[in-house]
């Protein structure tokens, strides 16, 4: 568990934390007047002295910080990682579809907040244009009719110029997170939707294992031609797609 430190200056000040423990430095920073906050501190008494502009140092001894929670840092939160083939994103009728993702159940034991969707993509040609990645609630059943329903949860845009030609994990920052509640099973589909380019221009992304199911979730995908999302693989000519290749990123509320 971190601790923190706080309180009050008068004027501009150099607070200086000393472990009693061993007198080691532990901050040695300039803040302003008002009220400082100093975190990330080890648990154990502390000698704390504020040093002025004019040379006059207030000290005190034996000071407890006190312990606080936080965001813990970025993990998976769920993830696809096997392959087998390409399925084409753009706005002509040659590409295979203009949005896809997967369908998943997530269930935190902590507060958790989604922090960055990823795909594996490639570009092929030249395209340029915003992509997205997206979250929606689910309708459907997460495993086998998961599709997504009603209007994003969050969306995220990315420049596929940015896409090499080759495939890489594009990982997309929310920069609005979206939080679960701890212990809350939460249906989400994750996705990224395309509809620019040309048939000389457009994106790839990877498709999961041919004809086997690696992840408890499902595949979707949005053709412009059928107007609706769909469970249905085989309408973009990607039957032996039963799961998508993703990534999911999040932070845990916790100690």
């Amino acid at each position: 568990m971190p601790y923190k430190i706080s309180g009050t200056l008068s004027d501009d000040s150099r607070i200086i934390i000393i472990k009693e423990s061993d007198w080691s430095a532990e901050n040695n920073t300039i803040s302003g007047s008002g009220s400082y906050e100093i975190t990330e501190l080890e648990a154990g008494a502390k000698l704390v002295a504020a040093l002025k502009n004019d040379g006059e140092m207030l000290a005190y001894g034996n000071v407890t910080p006190i312990g606080y929670v936080d965001w813990l840092p970025e993990e998976y939160v769920d993830q696809q990682s096997s392959v087998y083939g390409d399925i084409s994103m753009g706005g002509h009728s040659d590409c295979n579809c203009q949005g896809i993702g997967q369908a998943i159940a997530v269930t935190p034991d902590d507060n958790l907040r989604i922090t960055a969707i990823s795909f594996a993509m490639r570009k092929y040609g030249g395209p340029s244009g915003s992509a997205y990645m997206r979250l929606y609630d689910v309708t459907g059943t997460v495993g086998s009719t998961g599709r997504p329903t009603g209007s994003a949860l969050v969306s995220e845009g990315f420049n596929v110029s940015t896409l090499g030609g080759s495939y890489a994990w594009k990982k997309v920052t929310l920069s609005s997170p979206y939080s679960i509640d701890a212990e809350q099973t939460k249906n989400l589909a994750v996705t990224v939707w395309f509809s620019g380019g040309d048939n000389n221009n457009y994106c790839q992304i990877m498709g999961g294992p041919f004809n086997s199911y690696v992840h408890a979730g499902n595949p979707f995908n949005y053709r412009n031609q059928n107007g609706s999302w769909t469970q249905d693989m085989s309408i973009i000519g990607a039957s032996w797609c039963k799961d998508m290749q993703f990534r999911l990123y999040g932070q845990y509320y916790g100690v």
